[in-house]
C-alpha cells in the first residue's frame, strides 16, 4: 500500500519499531542537578591539579566569575517581574474573589510548614556536621583571618520591628522603591502591591454589564456621589455639637483660609457650586435639554435654574463657561436648533442679557466674579480680583513654558529637585525674591498644579504623558461617539451627555482649565461608565444584503408568417 503523502512543512521520520518506547529528554531540575556536580566536581579538579596557579586566578577573576555573575543577576532580573506575574495574574483569573482568603490562608500554612522544616534541616545538619571541627588550628587561624577582614564590611542589624511596624511595612509608600529595595527586605512590600492590583484587575475583568433595571440607579450614584460636598462649606455655621460631621467631609480650604467674617454671596463656597453642579449634570444626564424644558414639567426648569444660580456662589468663571459650552453643543446634538425651543432660547438670552446689562454691579460678588470674563458694568473689586487671579496664571504659565523642552525627554516627575529645595529655602513661598523673578518658581508650580493641562503633562512627564493623555483622551472620545450614534434608543439622552462631557473635557484641557491627574481619569470614568451602560463598545447593525428582483420576463407571442 503506497504511503500516504506528507503535508507540506512536515518532516518525515523513521518508524519506531514495535515495543521502542520514544526517547524522552530529561527533566529540567536533573539537568540543574547534573550541572551543579559537574561544576563542584571541575571546581575541586582544578584546584588539586593547578591550586594557587596565576592563571587559574586570572581564568577565575576574568571568565568564570564574570559569567556566574552574569548568570545570578540575570535571575535577580526576572525575579520581580516573575512574582508581579504570578501573584496578579494568579489572583485575576480565580474566577471567585472569596477564594482568595481562602487560597491565602493555605499559602501561608504551606509557608509556615516549609520555613519550619527548612529551620529544622538546618539545625540538625549543623549538629550533627558540626562545620569546621576537624580543621587544623593553622587552618582555623587563617579562618579567622579571612572573616575578621570581612566583618569589618558587615552593618550591624538594625532594630528588631515591631508588629505595628511591621503590618505598616506591608503597604508601600512607592511601590516602585519597593521593586527597586525587593532584596534589602522589601520583598513581601512588592507582594502586597501586586496582591492589590491583582485583585483590581479581577473587578475590572469580571466587571459585569448593567441591568436595564437599573441603570436610572447607576446614573444617579455615577453623578450624585458628590452631592454632599456642600457640607466642607458648612463649617463655620455648624455647632460645635455637629463638627463631628467634618471628620467625614473635612471642611473646605476656601472656608478655612477666609480672612474675613463669613458672608453669603461674598464668601467664594466652591463646595456648593460643585453640589449644585453635578446635581444640575444628573438632571441633564437623565432628561436632556428637552426634557428640562418642556411646557408640563416646569418644576424640572425651575430646579435646573436655581441650581444653575448655585454655582455662581462659587465665583468661578470656568464653571460658567462650560455650561455655556456644554448647553450649545447639548441644543444642537439634541436637534433643538430645529423646532420652536431656538426662538425660546433667543428670546430668553435677550431678556437675561437685558436684565444683566443694568443690575449687574448689584449682584453678589461671587456672581459678579464669575461674570467678570463678560464686558458688564461690574464691581471694581470683584474684576480686580478675577484679574488678579488671571494675571498670576499668565505669568506662571509665561515663566515656565521655557522650562519644557528640557523635560520633553525625561519628564521632571512629581519629585522636588534640589532646585525648588533652594527656592524654598530661600522664602519664595512667602513672596521671596526668587517667586518675583521667575513665576515658575510658585508653590503650585513647585507642586506641579499649574492650571493648565499641557503644562500638567509636558513638565512631569515629558513627551511620553503628551502621547498617553491623547491617546487615552481620544480612545475615549471615540467610545463615547460610537455609543452616541449607534447605542440603544433609550440610552439616547445619557449617551449624548456624556459625549458632550468628552468634549468639554478635551476642549478645557487645551484651552481652559486642566490637570493630567484629574482630566485623565474623567476620560476613563466616563468611557469605562459609557461601556457598562450600554454593555459594549456601540457598532452599526449590519444591514441585510439587497436582493435585486428581477422583473418578470414578458411571453413571446409567436405571430403567424
Amino acid at each position: 500500500m503506497p504511503e500516504a503523502p506528507h503535508p507540506p512543512g512536515f518532516i518525515s521520520l523513521p518508524p519506531s519499531s514495535p515495543g521502542e518506547s520514544p526517547r524522552r529528554p530529561a527533566p529540567l531540575h536533573a539537568k540543574i542537578f547534573t550541572g551543579m556536580i559537574v561544576g563542584a566536581g571541575l571546581g575541586i579538579l582544578a584546584n588539586l591539579l593547578f591550586g594557587e596557579s596565576p592563571k587559574l586566578h586570572w581564568i577565575i577573576a576574568n571568565v568564570t566569575y564574570p559569567a556566574g555573575q552574569i548568570f545570578l543577576r540575570l535571575i535577580f532580573m526576572v525575579v520581580i517581574p516573575l512574582i508581579l506575574s504570578a501573584l496578579i495574574l494568579g489572583v485575576a483569573e480565580l474566577g471567585d474573589v472569596r477564594r482568595l482568603g481562602r487560597v491565602g490562608i493555605k499559602t501561608l500554612l504551606f509557608t509556615v510548614v516549609l520555613s519550619s522544616i527548612s529551620v529544622l534541616i538546618g539545625v540538625a545538619l549543623a549538629n550533627l556536621v558540626r562545620p569546621g571541627a576537624g580543621l587544623s588550628e593553622a587552618s582555623r587561624a587563617a579562618l579567622l583571618e579571612v572573616m575578621g577582614r570581612s566583618a569589618q564590611s558587615v552593618q550591624a542589624p538594625p532594630a528588631p520591628k515591631t508588629g505595628l511596624q511591621i503590618l505598616l511595612d506591608l503597604i508601600p509608600q512607592n511601590p516602585v522603591e519597593a521593586m527597586v529595595n525587593a532584596f534589602r527586605g522589601d520583598i513581601i512590600a512588592v507582594m502586597v502591591f501586586a496582591l492589590f492590583i491583582g485583585i483590581a484587575m479581577f473587578f475590572a475583568l469580571t466587571s459585569r454589564v448593567i441591568p436595564k433595571e437599573k441603570r436610572n440607579l447607576y446614573v444617579a450614584l455615577y453623578f450624585l456621589s458628590g452631592a454632599l460636598q456642600f457640607v466642607s462649606d458648612l463649617f463655620p455655621l455648624l455647632p460645635s455639637p455637629l463638627n463631628y460631621i467634618n471628620l467625614l467631609i473635612p471642611p473646605s480650604d476656601i472656608v478655612n483660609n477666609q480672612n474675613s467674617v463669613f458672608s453669603l454671596g461674598t464668601t467664594r463656597l466652591g463646595a456648593f457650586a460643585a453640589s449644585a453642579g453635578v446635581c444640575a449634570n444628573f438632571l441633564i444626564a437623565k432628561y436632556g435639554l428637552k426634557g428640562i424644558f418642556r411646557a408640563d414639567r416646569p418644576l424640572r426648569f425651575l430646579l435646573f435654574a436655581t441650581l444653575m444660580i448655585l454655582t455662581m456662589l462659587g465665583g468661578f468663571r470656568i464653571i460658567l463657561i462650560s455650561y455655556m459650552m456644554m448647553i450649545t453643543m447639548l441644543f444642537f446634538l439634541e436637534g433643538l436648533h430645529r423646532t420652536r425651543m431656538l426662538l425660546v432660547f433667543l428670546m430668553g438670552g435677550i431678556l437675561c442679557t437685558s436684565l444683566l446689562v443694568p443690575f449687574a454691579n448689584k449682584l453678589p460678588f461671587t456672581f459678579q466674579r464669575a461674570l467678570s470674563f463678560l464686558p458688564l458694568n461690574l464691581d471694581s473689586a470683584a474684576v480686580l480680583d478675577a484679574e488678579g487671579s488671571r494675571k498670576w496664571r499668565e505669568d506662571m504659565w509665561h515663566d515656565t513654558w521655557p522650562k519644557v523642552p528640557g523635560y520633553l525627554l525625561l519628564g521632571k516627575g512629581y519629585a522636588l529637585s534640589q532646585a525648588d529645595f533652594q527656592m524654598m529655602g530661600n522664602g519664595q513661598f512667602s513672596g521671596g525674591i526668587g517667586t518675583a523673578m521667575d513665576k515658575g518658581n510658585e508653590s503650585l508650580a513647585i507642586s506641579g498644579d499649574y492650571h493648565n493641562g499641557p503644562l500638567s503633562t509636558l513638565m512631569p512627564f515629558g513627551i511620553w504623558g503628551a502621547i498617553s493623555f491623547l491617546w487615552v483622551s481620544l480612545a475615549a472620545l471615540h467610545v463615547l461617539y460610537r455609543n452616541f450614534k449607534y447605542g440603544d434608543p433609550e440610552l439616547k439622552t445619557v449617551n449624548t451627555f456624556f459625549l458632550v462631557m468628552g468634549i468639554q473635557h478635551f476642549i478645557g484641557f487645551f484651552f481652559i482649565f486642566g490637570a493630567y491627574s484629574n482630566d485623565i481619569g474623567e476620560f476613563a470614568k466616563l468611557a469605562g461608565f459609557s461601556i457598562a451602560l450600554n454593555w459594549r463598545i456601540c457598532a452599526p447593525k449590519p444591514q441585510p444584503a439587497a436582493v435585486r428582483i428581477s422583473p418578470p420576463s414578458r411571453p413571446q407571442l409567436l405571430l403567424p408568417a
